[in-house]
């Protein structure tokens, strides 16, 4: 285990990812609420499932062509964040917490 250092990853675009991360997460909730997937997918329906699989592959590009975005050498820690600030966001959607206040991601080697 070892700590970014600004060297690897200044905590703009640490911050950034994270936010990205929290925004997605608030996009996709909303979209799925104004579509009612939960409400009937659980009964087989298939416009649910199709609704909910269409969610998840316009999520799934958005998140490619963010990735690709990232300059070679960062995607592992800013790919990082972006899935923080999706976790965040859907753990504690009713926390409030300072954002600026936030330490850089611990990363674990493989």
């Amino acid at each position: 285990m070892f700590d970014m250092d600004d060297s690897e990853l200044n905590e703009t675009d640490g911050m950034k990812a994270f936010r990205t991360g929290l925004i997605a997460f608030v996009a996709v909730q909303n979209r799925w609420e104004s579509l009612h997937v939960d409400r009937i997918l659980g009964r087989g329906d298939v416009a649910s499932q199709e609704a909910a699989d269409q969610i998840a592959m316009d999520f799934g590009k958005g998140l490619r062509r963010y990735l690709e975005s990232i300059p070679p050498g960062r995607e592992l820690a800013l790919s990082g964040e972006v899935f923080r600030g999706v976790f965040y966001a859907w753990m504690s959607a009713d926390m409030k917490w300072d954002l600026s206040r936030m330490g850089p991601m611990v990363l674990f080697e493989d």
